[in-house]
C-alpha cells in the first residue's frame, strides 16, 4: 500500500513539480527544527532509505530487482544502486558535492587543540565508528596546513609593505 502511493505521487506529478514541493518541504521541516545543514543518521536508516527508492527511470519498487554496489572514503558513503529491469543506474551519497566529512573532522581536531586519538574518542561517543585511518587523516590536515602557510606568507607580505612605507614616509 504504502510504496503504491509513492508510484502515484511520481505518475500524478511532473518531476519538476515533485522536486519543488519536496524542496519547500524540506526547507520547512529544515527550518523548523533548526536542522542547520548536516545531521546524523544511523546508517541503516540511511542504507534502508536509499534501497526502497523506486528506480528512477522505470518506477519499479521491487529491491529485488536492483543490483547495489558501497564504495567508502574515510567517511564518505557512494551506494550504487543498477536498476536489473531498466539498466539505470543511480547514486547516492551522504555527502553534497564538494563536502569531506573527513576533512571537515582534521580540521575540527586542529582548531580544537586536540589530538586523533582525543578526537576519535570524541566521535565513537557519537556512535561513528568507521574513521578515517591515520595517515588520511594527517594528510587532510596537510590540506589546512597550506592554506594557513599561504595565508600567513600573505599576511607577512603585507605588514612587511606597511612597515617599509611607514619607516619611508617618517624617516
Amino acid at each position: 500500500m504504502k510504496y503504491v502511493l509513492i508510484c502515484n505521487i511520481f505518475l500524478f506529478f511532473s518531476e519538476e513539480e515533485t522536486d519543488n514541493k519536496s524542496e519547500s518541504a524540506i526547507q520547512k521541516l529544515t527550518q523548523k527544527g533548526q536542522l542547520g545543514s548536516t545531521i546524523l543518521v544511523s546508517t541503516n536508516i540511511f542504507l534502508e532509505l536509499i534501497l526502497n527508492q523506486p528506480c528512477v527511470t522505470c518506477y519499479d519498487i521491487n529491491s529485488s530487482n536492483r543490483k547495489t554496489k558501497i564504495r567508502t572514503d574515510g567517511l564518505g558513503i557512494c551506494v550504487t544502486s543498477i536498476c536489473m529491469v531498466c539498466s539505470d543506474e543511480s547514486e547516492y551519497y551522504n555527502e553534497r558535492p564538494g563536502d569531506n566529512f573527513s576533512k571537515c573532522l582534521a580540521g575540527a581536531g586542529l582548531v580544537g587543540g586536540v589530538n586523533r586519538e582525543e578526537l576519535r574518542s570524541m566521535i565513537a561517543l557519537l556512535g561513528i565508528t568507521r574513521q578515517s585511518g591515520r595517515q588520511q587523516y594527517f594528510d587532510k590536515q596537510e590540506e589546512f596546513f597550506q592554506s594557513l602557510y599561504q595565508a600567513a606568507n600573505t599576511s607577512a607580505e603585507n605588514a612587511l609593505v606597511i612597515a617599509c612605507e611607514k619607516l619611508q614616509n617618517n624617516g
